[in-house]
């Protein structure tokens, strides 16, 4: 079976590299790109046609829910994992409305993203950081109590994500 094609979009470039590194030791998983901007991004997507995408949230152009729509709408077929040291309800249930196939926080160890990455690109979703995991069960929880401010479309993705 072929290496899985992974493109990291991060704008820090330690962070890139300590991210480069991880992967690079992985067995089955070859990092072909790195981009720094969302216009880098979309560009890198379009010609190395990566099988899954490590998407930064927050980049200087744009934001990872604009790259997402844009890729998707340009026909990309990658999986997206966003990643973040955010773990704002609101970025995550809009990465997962928009197509995203999980979400992890910065702070995860290396085999936890290593494994989101072979997980969504055999077609898996809802990978989402442990600490992302426990405050979606807060919000459900909130939910069944009902004191939550969640719109109806957002519980319908949340509980998409917790069903897997």
């Amino acid at each position: 079976m072929p290496d899985i094609r992974v493109l990291i979009v991060e704008d820090h470039p330690i962070t890139c590299k300590g991210i480069r590194d991880v992967l690079e030791t992985a067995t089955g998983i070859s990092v072909v790109g790195e981009a720094h901007t969302g216009a880098e991004a979309l560009k890198k997507i379009e010609e190395l046609r990566p099988r899954v995408v490590l998407l930064d949230m927050r980049l200087p152009d744009m934001s990872g829910v604009e790259i997402i729509k844009k890729a998707y709408t340009m026909g990309s077929t990658a999986r997206i994992l966003g990643l973040s040291s955010y773990n704002d309800r609101e970025f995550i249930s809009e990465l997962l409305t928009y197509g995203a196939s999980g979400y992890l926080l910065k702070d995860e160890v290396p085999e936890e993203i290593i494994q989101a990455i072979r997980g969504v690109a055999d077609g898996e979703v809802g990978w989402v950081s442990r600490k992302v995991a426990a405050m979606l069960s807060q919000i459900l929880v909130k939910d069944q109590e009902g004191s939550t401010d969640l719109t109806a479309r957002e519980l319908k993705e949340l509980n998409l994500v917790v069903d897997g």
